[in-house]
């Protein structure tokens, strides 16, 4: 993530990802702005964007696993409760990589 400041208060602050600050700063007219941050590689992103998946599916999954059985229901069945999160933040996360690289 890069950090921007834009007054000296904490009100101003932008944090946006590394890979949008490396495409904004190859066409600024200032050659120096992404000099202060690492190149970040496709494969690096793709492996950020992968872990960010399983820890959003493994706590979306554990919720609708748990949840229901605290009340002593019978809840919905354990891959239900593992694929359909996984699926859906798995489509989300391969938008959002799309969108990204691209």
């Amino acid at each position: 993530m890069a950090k921007l400041t834009f007054c000296n208060s904490e009100i101003g602050n932008l944090t946006i990802d590394a890979r949008l600050w490396q495409r904004l700063a190859a066409v600024s007219p200032k050659p120096d702005l992404a000099s202060g941050l690492p190149k970040v590689s496709v494969r690096q992103s793709a492996y950020g964007m992968i872990l960010a998946w399983l820890m959003i599916s493994g706590l979306f999954s554990a919720f609708f696993y748990f949840a229901p059985r605290l009340n002593g229901d019978v809840g919905v069945p354990l891959a239900v409760s593992l694929l359909l999160p996984a699926t859906f933040m798995g489509m989300v996360m391969l938008v959002r990589f799309m969108r990204q690289v691209r």
